[in-house]
């Protein structure tokens, strides 16, 4: 048999073995997966699943934690200047 991935020549160890090595197998894998997610149906359960993730505490703890770290990073960038003055 030709192994779909690579296009070496090996012999199967089962029916359904379509590669030659875990690599080849995991190689392929990953490439379905950026297909299907390129797909009009990978996109929309993609968002789907991240609507879902984003309304979970989970995904609400997260936003909090980021958002503040936001306006942290903006308020240095504006008052930076001002952290080396001591108060009079």
């Amino acid at each position: 048999m030709i192994c779909t991935q690579c296009n070496k020549e090996f012999i199967k160890s089962s029916n359904a073995q379509k590669y030659c090595s875990k690599e080849c197998t995991k190689g392929s894998k990953k490439e379905s997966l950026k297909k299907y997610y390129r797909s009009d149906i990978g996109k929309k359960a993609n968002r789907r699943g991240s609507l879902k993730y984003s309304q979970s505490d989970a995904g609400k703890k997260k936003q909090k934690i980021y958002t503040q770290s936001d306006k942290d990073i903006r308020n240095n960038a504006q008052f930076g200047h001002l952290n080396g003055l001591k108060n009079h």
